[in-house]
């Protein structure tokens, strides 16, 4: 497992429910703006109802009459659905200061999610066949990342405790065998309010971070 030795100071923002065109607005001024000694920052939210579709994104992937906004973005991977219940977390890392390559990134993340589901006495995996991170088969939880300037952007969506329909409107991940969870499933009366604490204790034990508010 790759690990990192050098602890340093990371920003902590907790944005709510924003739209996900506002959100990735400010990520990318962020990103574009940062200088040589800016502290990396992790932000911490829920979208409003949206479908994004990453780079790979398939025409067949993308509902057609839905009532849901459908956004294209930079990010990798392929289609998912965005809603309220679902935690987001996008890291904002010089990954260059911090030694890492987008594969070690990864697999911090990947880290950091089934350490948070474990917590919760929930068993996950990995699918080396579909990116993300898979309970009993279904998956719990997404990953689309972007590179700027050797800075990373985006991150993962955790899915808590949601309306899970929308999903059934496309193709996750473009993967027809793809079929979907969250945390409720297993523990009916988990808050977010609990799931966001423990992704921030893990995320900052594994990456080696100090969190400042």
């Amino acid at each position: 497992m790759f690990k990192l030795f050098d602890k340093k100071n990371i920003i902590l923002r907790k944005f709510g429910i924003e739209d996900y065109l506002n959100t990735v607005n400010k990520m990318n001024f962020f990103t574009k703006n940062r200088k040589k000694n800016t502290l990396d920052e992790v932000w911490l939210l829920e979208h409003n109802s949206v479908f994004t579709v990453g780079r790979s994104t398939k025409k067949i992937s993308i509902p057609k009459n839905s009532k849901i906004s459908i956004i294209e973005t930079d990010r990798g991977g392929s289609i998912t659905y965005h809603g309220s219940g679902q935690q987001i977390l996008y890291v904002l890392l010089d990954l260059k200061r911090n030694s890492l390559k987008i594969r070690n990134l990864i697999y911090l993340l990947e880290d950091t999610v089934i350490s948070t589901l474990k917590d919760l006495n929930i068993n996950s995996q990995t699918n080396q066949r579909s990116p993300g991170i898979y309970v009993d088969g279904k998956k719990i939880c997404s990953f689309g990342l972007k590179i700027h300037n050797g800075c990373s952007m985006h991150g993962l969506a955790l899915n808590v405790s949601m309306d899970m329909s929308p999903f059934n409107e496309i193709v996750p991940c473009g993967n027809f065998d793809i079929n979907m969870t969250q945390i409720r499933e297993f523990i009916p009366d988990i808050r977010m309010s609990i799931v966001e604490k423990i992704l921030v204790k893990n995320f900052c034990r594994i990456f080696n971070f100090q969190k400042i508010n």
